[in-house]
């Protein structure tokens, strides 16, 4: 009788352990696939402000700058619609399904020049069962000063990139016509 407690005391206690470690594994994964996303979407979101903040600085000092897209998601310029997109598929979201707007007026085609920010960036969030997609966009809108407007217009060749490509921003000169002055932004996905 003594040898088989000495037996039955370790596959007991390895038992539960197993039973220990498999619960918390259980209830810990979906934590920590939580956290990634959020980590993720606060990274993808930095990015596209980022990029936004490099492209205002080259249109005003008349430069050149590099960014490397060092997140993993789809980085895509479209000539015709004046926009850069970033787009990034996670389990979970910190948005609402739908739109939401990263600016005080979410008008996308016009603000006050002194008061509202040129670009505009909004998420648009499709739920894919289970799954989320965030597609990110950066455009640009035109300012209304009182005897002036002003507009950053992009362009470039369009084309869609991933992770560890560049994107080129280059000053390509100004243009006025009437009261409207437009700064011409040339955008390079390599």
């Amino acid at each position: 009788m003594k040898g088989q407690h000495e037996v039955l005391t370790p596959v007991l206690l390895t038992g539960i352990l197993v039973a220990i470690v498999g619960s918390v594994y259980l209830w810990g994964l979906p934590l920590i696939q939580k956290n990634k996303d959020i980590a993720v979407l606060q990274h993808v979101e930095n990015f596209v402000m980022n990029l936004n903040e490099k492209i205002k600085e080259v249109a005003n000092t008349q430069g050149k700058e590099e960014v490397k897209i060092n997140i993993p998601a789809t980085v895509s310029f479209n000539s015709t619609e004046n926009s850069i997109t970033v787009e990034v598929e996670t389990k979970g979201t910190i948005y609402s399904v739908g739109r939401i707007y990263f600016v005080r007026n979410d008008n996308e085609f016009e603000g006050t020049w002194g008061k509202d920010d040129a670009g505009v960036i909004y998420v648009d969030t499709t739920d894919l069962d289970g799954e989320y997609l965030q597609k990110y966009t950066l455009k640009y809108r035109r300012l209304n000063a009182p005897n002036k407007k002003y507009r950053i217009s992009l362009v470039g060749e369009d084309k869609v990139v991933g992770e560890n490509h560049v994107i080129v921003i280059e000053y390509k000169g100004v243009e006025e016509e009437g009261n409207l002055v437009t700064t011409f932004v040339e955008i390079t996905l390599e």
